[in-house]
């Protein structure tokens, strides 16, 4: 027996059962608990858990199952909606909570569905469930809580389980807390696991403010209290979920064949049941699919087992936040100083007659104390006091007095009694027609009112029965309390229409849509599967039995309904889907599904499921299989085939690349997602400088489905320019042409200086790097160069100092003796900047004002001229 743990225990991940229309997931309780436990919530193991189960089981057993005291558990609702459509009525909880009752207590009126041969284990859980009276507080409640979210809020299970659940939840000590929500994900329900017996080092379940179950609120209550349509419309989701809530497990064990829900009558299963096929065999025997801890549709679930009563009892006698239930005070209303109410039997009497007083009083008094002033008795102290007789003509009061541990309340009616003389004329009239298939009724027309019916039909001096009266006019009479006089008028009873409505037996699910027919026509149908059309849809209905009824109302106004019982018949389980992927060059595949003997169609697909690629063509196929089953009924799969095209490979224009050039991604090649290999190729990158100098074939793959495709370029690495310095008189000049050049001065890049020649502004050593073809080549050597700052002519010599200038600021010296001297000195442009004439030893130059640049001195004495360079940096 292999033991499931206990974070996956509880429910319902219905991956597999998705009504194609709604998508629906029957039960999340797996993934809950999955969710929990990686949160940390929980630490209780499933072994841990059985173990003590599994002892706890034997000792109630012991005990001969002590199931005569009923365990009941207060309940409150948490309807949790956005759109007034979500907020679900008091009559859908209402209508929930008589479905737990009727199914924990086994009075559903389905258990007629109960197989035979399951019928011996059937059982009575023992468990009833109550709206609380009381909030935790101990003030008066309905059970109901309403929460409204703002538009756009989404209740994923986390936003319930974090944020709702702990800002909403009651004691779970004392309190089922159902949360109703239009849950988001396509969620029915899931349930908090119960908590274990606090074994040593164990924390049990999770936290108390998480506790309970959570429902889709289209899934609470039934028809006609929920007004929603589907298959999960009859209130079972919260059955299962409070079956997991006091300890069920699924009843295939959330796995195979050797896996246990640990309920020996329970039949093993070897997986989830989501139709109500009766004959389904798993694991030898045939499935429990009407079991309430199945997958099976609401219609289909009718029974919760001996064992499955016995986990639940013992979880409620043992169980923390379980057991405590017991003796919860939720199911009590507070007690409150009562509310005095009354009313008599009839508002007017003859002299000597009699009247009898109901108390309607409310928060539940415990004495009464009565005062009839006029009557015989005057007073009486029980609770519904009869036989009250006035024999005198006149008004009469009547005052209660009612009282509980709290306190009194009184109430007086003045008035409240009439006393007329016993020759008074009673009368009777307006007395109704009616159908012979009506329900029973009260006469009421008679006055004055509180007197007594009799006549065909009639019994307990007022209720007629148009069945039992049968069909004609009745005479009844009626006569007021104590009054000599009586009167009569006839109560006529019609026929109600005879119907003939008939349909087959049985209908596959995948039948098309018949439109129902009846006698007399003019009628409406209805039932699980009947659209607005009066047409029935089986497969809207889902497989398993289900009810018809046709009503029609005759020209009498008298209606009748008819039923006719049908079966549905679930179409055969098909294997064959999913996704196959092909290269059109393999030409034919065989395709196979289960069962076998059915139908292939499908682009290029032979009946018997030979597939021609080449005339299916590339692209994405569904290809479709269909079964037909002894009953006739047919199950569909379909599977999508992707035939792929060999690619044809293109390549983008590709230039020659230098050898010094940075890395290339290799992505120049279509289609995309290929892999490059060749010479300097490493993870779809190009090194050229691996490759080195010279032509280089590069080879190209790609392909998908075993359509593969290769193709190769050639690319070339040309050899790096070299740069090379050579002077010009005072110009630096590149040796060779190039188609673009870069000038550096002490390493640094000189900006703008880009041309094949550069002048320098001063000493330094220059460096060069050329560009052609978009290769860069290294730099250059470094090539020194010096401003000449004296000038010699013949014996004459003019010096500039300093030259560069920092500030602008020269000096000219001349050698002693030397002639004068006239100068003048212009920039490039050569607009004049400065001009003299000297004959002195050393002249001051300023030339701070200018820009810094490149300027022109030119001297001239009376036998030589000259041009001196000056720097102004």
């Amino acid at each position: 027996m292999r033991i499931l743990s206990l974070a996956v225990l509880a429910c319902c991940f219905l991956s597999t059962l998705v009504q194609a229309q709604e998508n629906i997931i029957r039960c999340f309780t797996v993934e809950n608990e999955q969710a929990r436990l990686q949160q940390g919530q929980k630490i209780e193991t499933d072994a841990q858990f059985e173990a003590w189960m599994a002892q706890k089981i034997a000792e109630y057993q012991r005990m001969n199952r002590p199931e005569q005291e009923v365990y009941t558990i207060p309940v409150v609702f948490h309807i949790l909606w956005r759109a007034e459509i979500e907020n679900i009525s008091t009559l859908q909880v209402m209508s929930q909570m008589d479905v737990l009752n009727e199914d924990f207590g086994r009075f559903n009126a389905d258990t007629v569905n109960t197989p035979l041969g399951f019928r011996p284990v059937a059982s009575n859980t023992g468990v009833q469930f109550c709206l609380a009276q009381r909030d935790p507080q101990g003030n008066p409640t309905n059970g109901i809580i309403r929460y409204n979210y703002p538009v756009g809020t989404s209740f994923s299970t986390s936003f319930i389980n974090n944020t709702v659940k702990p800002a909403t939840s009651w004691n779970p000590n004392d309190y089922l807390n159902v949360w109703v929500a239009p849950m988001s994900g396509g969620i029915l329900g899931y349930a908090q696991f119960p908590t274990g017996s606090g074994l040593p080092g164990l924390t049990g379940g999770g936290a108390g403010n998480t506790d309970g179950i959570v429902l889709l609120h289209t899934s609470v209550g039934r028809p006609p209290a929920n007004p929603f349509s589907g298959i999960y419309n009859g209130g079972r989701t919260a059955t299962h979920e409070v079956g997991h809530y006091l300890g069920l497990r699924h009843i295939w064990g959330d796995g195979g064949c050797g896996v246990d829900d640990f309920c020996n009558d329970t039949p093993l299963s070897d997986a989830a049941n989501y139709n109500c096929a009766v004959t389904h065999v798993s694991c030898t025997t045939v499935d429990m699919v009407q079991n309430y801890m199945d997958y099976s549709q609401d219609n289909c679930m009718n029974i919760f087992t001996l064992n499955q009563t016995d986990r639940m009892r013992v979880v409620m006698l043992n169980s923390p936040r379980r057991a405590s239930l017991r003796s919860s005070l939720g199911c009590v209303s507070p007690i409150m100083r009562p509310d005095a109410g009354f009313f008599a039997s009839a508002d007017s009497i003859c002299t000597g007659g009699s009247l009898s007083f109901a108390d309607t009083s409310n928060n539940a008094p415990t004495t009464w104390k009565w005062y009839f002033p006029g009557a015989v008795p005057d007073s009486a102290v029980v609770q519904q006091p009869t036989a009250i007789v006035y024999n005198n003509l006149g008004d009469y009061s009547v005052t209660l007095i009612v009282g509980n541990m709290v306190g009194f309340d009184t109430l007086v009616r003045n008035n409240v009694v009439r006393v007329l003389n016993n020759s008074m004329v009673t009368s009777l009239n307006n007395l109704p027609t009616v159908c012979v298939n009506d329900s029973s009724f009260a006469l009421s027309s008679g006055l004055p009112r509180g007197g007594a019916y009799a006549g065909p039909g009639v019994s307990g001096g007022a209720i007629f029965n148009p069945a039992t009266a049968g069909i004609g006019q009745h005479l009844i009479q009626y006569q007021a309390a104590g009054c000599a006089t009586f009167d009569t008028a006839f109560l006529t009873v019609v026929a109600a229409p005879v119907l003939q409505f008939s349909l087959v037996d049985s209908i596959c699910i995948s039948a098309q849509t018949i439109t129902l027919s009846a006698s007399p026509a003019g009628g409406s149908f209805s039932g699980n599967g009947v659209n607005n059309n009066g047409q029935f849809v089986p497969a809207t209905a889902g497989s398993g039995l289900t009810t018809l009824y046709y009503t029609y109302t005759a020209p009498n106004g008298c209606s009748a309904t008819d039923s006719q019982l049908v079966r549905v018949l679930a179409a055969p389980v098909v294997n064959f889907s999913g996704q196959e992927n092909y290269c059109i060059s393999v030409g034919n595949i065989q395709l196979t599904a289960s069962p076998s003997g059915g139908i292939f169609s499908g682009p290029g697909v032979s009946v018997n499921g030979q597939m021609n690629l080449v005339t299916a063509g590339p692209g994405v196929h569904r290809v479709t299989y269909s079964f037909s089953d002894a009953t006739g009924c047919i199950g569909v799969g379909s599977k999508i085939v992707v035939v792929t095209n060999i690619p044809v490979i293109s390549f983008a224009p590709l230039g020659p690349i230098c050898v010094l050039a940075n890395n290339l991604v290799l992505n120049f090649a279509s289609p995309q997602g290929g892999s490059y290999s060749g010479n300097g190729v490493q993870f779809g990158i190009f090194n050229p400088a691996t490759a080195g100098v010279g032509q280089h074939t590069l080879r190209y793959t790609t392909g998908v489905s075993g359509c593969q495709a290769t193709d190769s370029v050639v690319i070339t690495v040309f050899v790096a320019p070299t740069a090379e310095i050579v002077r010009q008189n005072d110009s630096l000049r590149a040796a060779r042409p190039a188609a673009a050049y870069q000038w550096f001065l002490n390493q640094q890049a000189i900006i703008g200086a880009s041309g094949r020649s550069y002048a320098p502004l001063e000493n330094g050593n220059y460096q060069l790097v050329v560009d052609s073809a978009s290769c860069s080549s290294s730099r250059s050597a470094n090539f020194n160069f010096f401003f000449t700052s004296v000038e010699v002519v013949g014996m004459q010599q003019i010096s500039i100092y300093p030259n560069p200038s920092e500030d602008g600021r020269f000096t000219l010296a001349l050698k002693d003796g030397q002639l004068a001297v006239r100068f003048e000195i212009t920039d490039l442009h050569g607009r004049k900047i400065f001009s003299q004439e000297t004959n002195s030893a050393q002249t001051n130059i300023d030339l701070s004002n200018q820009a810094s640049g490149l300027y022109l001195l030119r001297w001239v004495d009376a036998e030589r001229s000259g041009v001196i360079r000056l720097v102004r940096k």
